[in-house]
């Protein structure tokens, strides 16, 4: 008696950042229209818009993204550099290769999120923070009393002398 052995057939199912990564190589980051267009008939993904697209490979598939722990020195960048320039968060990344401007954005609101809580949590309440991080970010002054004040101070001496 013989034995048959029957393969099963292997199906491969491509996530949409597989399809748009695909789509992106073959025409090009150019025309987002035209991206979301043919994500939506070639590969049936018809729940991404071209902004949508472009948000998605700029600052997540593109391969020049870095997506390793921010470095202390990318740090220092950061807080010296959102001193003299403000929100200007592209002129930041450019200063930050492979590093968005929106991860910039979001790394420099959540460590100062972060640093405010601490700085409360060692104050009474009469001397704790009630600003938006917003109006914290756009006070220098108030932004290196908070830094100085409140977790690692090898990183706080460097990243506040700008």
């Amino acid at each position: 008696m013989q034995v048959l052995k029957v393969e099963t057939p292997i199906i491969i199912i491509y996530s949409s950042d597989e399809c748009l990564a695909e789509v992106v190589m073959q025409i090009g980051s150019d025309d987002w229209n035209t991206v979301a267009d043919i994500l939506a008939t070639k590969h049936g993904i018809k729940m991404r818009s071209s902004k949508k697209c472009r948000e998605r490979w700029m600052n997540h598939l593109k391969p020049e993204v870095t997506k390793q722990a921010w470095t202390e020195d990318e740090t220092k960048i950061i807080f010296r550099f959102q001193a003299f320039y403000g929100n200007q968060w592209t002129e930041i990344a450019k200063f930050l290769p492979g590093r968005t401007d929106n991860s910039v954005k979001n790394f420099f609101y959540s460590t100062l999120k972060r640093k405010i809580r601490s700085y409360n949590h060692s104050k009474p309440i009469e001397e704790q923070i009630k600003l938006s991080i917003n109006e914290v970010s756009l006070d220098h002054e108030l932004t290196k009393k908070i830094l100085k004040t409140s977790g690692n101070h090898k990183f706080i001496k460097t990243a506040i002398m700008y």
